[in-house]
């Protein structure tokens, strides 16, 4: 058999030329396009994240005042316990009177 009418050839490859880089009219687009959504994407994001401050903001706001509300709620039971103490103690005294009138 041997190498008769058989050569081999080198595989050759050709990679083509790098893209050129000019600013065209169509890149310009693209690249004004891209930034729009880019801007886009931001505000929406902006606008989300506002919406979670605001809404953050409010349930502060409700919590506060619900934290008001039982502060006044305490401060009321606080008035109306102290109230009844004393009453206890005016009831003691008077029934200490009493039982020493009738011991008499």
């Amino acid at each position: 058999f041997g190498n008769i009418g058989w050569q081999r050839q080198k595989a050759t490859t050709t990679t083509p030329p790098p893209p050129e880089t000019k600013n065209t009219a169509e890149t310009y687009t693209f690249r004004h396009q891209r930034n729009k959504h880019d801007d886009t994407t931001t505000t929406t994001a902006t606008k989300n994240a506002n919406n979670k401050a605001k809404n953050t903001s409010n349930l502060m706001s409700e919590n506060m005042n619900a934290l008001r509300e039982r502060g006044e709620l305490i401060e009321n039971l606080d008035e109306k316990t102290k109230e009844l103490q004393n009453e206890a103690m005016t009831y003691r005294d008077l029934a200490r009177q009493l039982k020493d009138k009738q011991k008499k």
